[in-house]
């Protein structure tokens, strides 16, 4: 008899290492919520902090049109289409070395026009100046200093203007006067009625009509406004800060983070290949047969429900079915959950044959093993069932043996001879390599893969399905084995069913 523990022993340390793997993807999701959590809070506070730290003024200007202004020739209150020109004029660096000379500011006027803006509100004669300094007395300064400082400008540029047009109309007129004079002189020298007195005397009356002029564009100009504006708003300070100060601003960058966590979160776990919940297998080709627990002994509904959808399923009766893991990368099948189904199938009155198709197993309940039937299929004729009615035999010693003589007519064979006693015969694999699986599986009626929640890949999944079918499997399903730290979402089928407690199996010397 050998020492080897069968496989079963194993479930619990594999219940506490799905365990573990569940509780440290759950550790590293929280991880990930509370880490953009806190540097979204983090983000919001120093955010505000900055806001906090730059204090603004505004300071609104009502511009009015000025003769003379180049900007503006002829214009109107009503009719002023250059404010945004007039806009830029306040951010020139003519104006800013003004300011910067009269506030007695030592900065550069690029340095001062960083931290200086202008708008021009809609429809209105109105520029409003902001500007930002550490401090609201600063920003005060700055912002009427800018004010005050680019009214004054444009009226000296208006009063320059003015007083050049001025001058140049008296010279104008100083000019056509004695031109006039001079015509006045030859027109006294001409022959009275002559053609030369007639055109002396046309060039005279237009030289009068243009003196005339001169002179009414230099009063114009004498009368002319030099109000380039007023500030009808004088600089005072805007709130400082963020809506809501740093308290806020923290909660609510610590409300983005947390969002963004949330989303990082379910995306990971969208883009995870790793089948989760049975909603994920339901619409496949392959049909999911039902959703039982890891511990399946404490699942009697799970393990009934698969029962009645697996006697559905079955195309015929006595059926051989075989059941194995889709990959040994993702788990290894879990032996409580065949258990329970052989246990709930010798419950309802059917004859079940169970038979272990993985090497290194002692023979069970008879003196025969897997490897003696493989050698001698009548010798299946003197096999016993076991107290709970169920006939199971064991593989071998050593797997090489059972590979060697896995072929298929031998496994036919065998799976025929148990047809005749039986009315259902599992088999029992780890995966579909195995030689003896794969001999099988032409002789089966189903295949039933076991995914393992959170664990079993579906490229894996769907590559023992392709195996299946390569091997000649007529037909393949699935179940959904959820639990301790499997990760699935659980789905079980109605219909109570008590499944009766195995006894221990004896060990045969």
């Amino acid at each position: 008899m050998s020492d080897q523990a069968p496989a079963g022993a194993s479930s619990p340390a594999r219940h506490r290492s799905r365990s573990l793997r569940t509780h440290l993807r759950f550790l590293a999701a929280t991880t990930a919520v509370l880490t953009l959590t806190a540097a979204g809070s983090v983000g919001g506070w120093w955010v505000a902090q900055q806001a906090a730290d730059r204090h603004r003024a505004t300071s609104v200007l009502l511009v009015t049109p000025l003769p003379g202004n180049p900007f503006s020739p002829g214009g109107r209150g009503d009719e002023l289409v250059n404010l945004e020109t007039e806009a830029q004029l306040v951010r020139s660096d003519a104006v800013a070395e003004l300011v910067a000379r009269d506030l007695g500011l030592s900065a550069e006027p690029s340095e001062l026009l960083e931290v200086v803006s202008v708008d021009v509100p809609a429809n209105t004669q109105l520029l409003r100046i902001t500007a930002e300094a550490g401090s609201d007395t600063d920003a005060r300064r700055l912002a009427q200093g800018f004010a005050d400082t680019f009214l004054a400008y444009r009226s000296a540029r208006t009063q320059s203007s003015m007083f050049d047009q001025l001058e140049l109309a008296r010279q104008q007129v100083k000019e056509r006067v004695r031109e006039r004079v001079d015509l006045v002189d030859k027109l006294q020298a001409a022959a009275p009625d002559s053609a030369a007195a007639t055109l002396i005397g046309q060039q005279i009356v237009d030289l009068s009509t243009q003196i005339g002029l001169l002179r009414a564009r230099a009063s114009e100009l004498e009368a002319g406004s030099l109000d380039s504006g007023q500030v009808i708003t004088p600089a005072s300070a805007a709130p400082v800060g963020l809506p809501g100060g740093t308290v806020g601003a923290a909660v609510a960058g610590g409300l983005v983070g947390a969002a963004l966590g949330l989303l990082l979160v379910l995306a990971v776990a969208r883009l995870d290949p790793r089948v989760r919940a049975a909603t994920e297998l339901r619409g496949d080709e392959v049909p999911l047969l039902g959703c039982v627990s890891a511990d399946a002994g404490q699942d009697p509904a799970g393990v009934s429900g698969l029962r009645a959808a697996l006697l559905a399923a079955l195309p015929r009766h006595p059926s051989v079915l075989l059941t194995a893991g889709c990959s040994p990368r993702d788990d290894l099948p879990d032996r409580e959950v065949v258990d329970a189904l052989v246990r709930s199938l010798a419950a309802g009155g059917l004859r079940v044959a169970e038979l272990e198709l993985d090497g290194a197993v002692e023979p069970v309940g008879t003196a025969a093993s897997l490897l003696d039937l493989l050698l001698d299929p009548s010798r299946s004729t003197a096999l016993d069932a076991d107290p709970d009615g169920v006939l199971r035999v064991g593989g071998a010693t050593a797997a090489e043996h059972l590979d060697e003589v896995a072929v298929a007519a031998r496994t036919g064979a065998v799976l025929q001879e148990l047809r005749l006693r039986m009315d259902v015969v599992v088999l029992r694999g780890r995966t579909l390599a195995s030689p003896l699986a794969q001999a099988a599986a032409a002789h089966t009626d189903l295949v039933l893969l076991q995914v393992h929640g959170g664990r079993t890949s579906r490229r894996s999944l769907w590559s023992a399905v392709q195996d299946a079918r390569t091997w000649g499997a007529v037909q393949v399903s699935t179940v959904l084995v959820t639990g301790p730290g499997s990760g699935g979402q659980r789905w079980t089928r109605p219909g109570p069913v008590l499944v009766p407690e195995r006894p221990p199996r004896q060990d045969v010397a």
